[in-house]
């Protein structure tokens, strides 16, 4: 039950019936940005549970949050959670829990990330988390391109992940607090990538002894030979490779010849496309230019798109080499166009131009270096 008193004096109760099995927050705010006490009246809330007050305030400035959860207890130490942004409070007469926010300087660090949007701000999604993988911060999808939009988290002291989870790429700045040096500077983060950082001094972990709890009753030295090491080597380049392809969606027949190919040779394709209301009319393939010229087929298809969503905007991209030639293949079944849906290309951060695909029952675009 919320109980609270208007400018009038009156008292304003709501009533709400809550399940016992979720944690529940409470928030108030104040447009004015100064409470409802004690400048201009004496206002204030109490929040109760079975007619017993478990929180009530009113002097705050723009707003105020606590979490409460339903759960029997004795003192404080039985309600807490493990959370370190929050402090605990045991209200034993109606078994309940309540959870205040604490700020950032006693527990943690103020980081501050800036976030620049390209062509495609619909999918730049991306992520922060910690040692077991637990996220503690997300942005975006956003809603305008070539943007830079700023966010702030408090993080206690750590090593976090910062993740690029969408389709397209974004720029990113990270600091910690008020020091000028940027722990993450990506002018252009690409789609998968993950950047580490670390904020304050993590906690150090012991070193497990190496010092066996008991005599073994048979030693043994494993033997290396150059040739199970050129094994194992070779191995792990084929699965990196594998692990590469897979994130690409190109064949692995197309990665294993690449051996150590720079990233700098290789930039992203970005297609957006705006489906129709018919998922298998329309297919889409993206082929690749052989280096033999005397095959019976001077390109190589790479990826195949088809059975798309209906009625939506899609957005891939795809890791090509930039100084090869590239081709782009769209058929529709029915011969009639995209119609009033479009696609559109973009290749080393320019949209490459076409003809609008109204009509007919393919169109091929070629685009990089494809000087005949």
């Amino acid at each position: 039950m919320l109980e609270s008193d208007s400018t009038t004096t009156e008292k304003i109760t709501k009533v709400v019936c809550l399940e016992s099995h979720y944690k529940y927050s409470f928030k108030i705010s104040d447009s004015f940005g100064d409470g409802i006490c004690c400048v201009e009246g004496q206002g204030l809330y109490v929040l109760r549970v079975d007619d017993i007050a478990i929180v009530e305030g009113g002097d705050f400035k723009k707003s105020e949050k606590f979490w409460f959860k339903f759960q029997n207890c004795v003192d404080d130490g039985d309600c807490d959670d493990g959370d370190v942004s929050t402090t605990s409070l045991c209200v034993n007469e109606v078994a309940t829990c309540v959870y205040f926010p604490k700020a950032c300087h006693e527990y943690g660090r103020m980081v501050d990330i800036n976030t620049t949007t390209y062509n495609f701000p619909e999918s730049a999604i991306w992520i922060i988390e910690d040692e077991k993988e637990v996220i503690k911060y997300e942005g975006g999808p956003y809603e305008l391109s070539k943007t830079t939009f700023s966010h702030d988290v408090c993080l206690p002291d750590g090593i976090y992940k910062l993740k690029n989870i969408g389709s397209d790429l974004i720029g990113c700045r990270l600091a910690i607090g008020n020091d000028d040096k940027l722990m993450i500077n990506e002018e252009y983060l690409q789609s998968g990538q993950t950047n580490t950082f670390t904020v304050g001094n993590p906690p150090t972990k012991p070193t497990p002894s190496l010092m066996p709890s008991m005599t073994p009753s048979i030693a043994y030295n494993p033997i290396k030979s150059r040739s199970s090491c050129k094994f194992m080597q070779k191995m792990m380049v084929l699965l990196q490779c594998k692990l590469q392809c897979d994130a690409v969606t190109l064949h692995e027949s197309d990665c294993i010849p690449q051996k150590r190919m720079s990233k700098n040779n290789e930039d992203n394709l970005l297609i957006e496309y705006k489906t129709d209301w018919s998922s298998q009319e329309t297919i889409i393939y993206i082929d690749k230019r052989r280096e033999n010229r005397r095959a019976i087929s001077r390109f190589k298809n790479v990826k195949k798109f088809e059975n798309f969503p209906l009625g939506i905007l899609l957005t891939y991209s795809i890791r090509l080499r930039k100084n090869a030639c590239h081709r782009f293949r769209i058929y529709r079944k029915k011969g009639e166009g995209l119609g009033k849906r479009w696609y559109k290309l973009f290749w080393e951060g320019e949209e490459v131009k076409h003809d609008p695909f109204t009509t007919g029952a393919k169109q091929i675009v070629l685009f990089g270096n494809c000087t005949i």
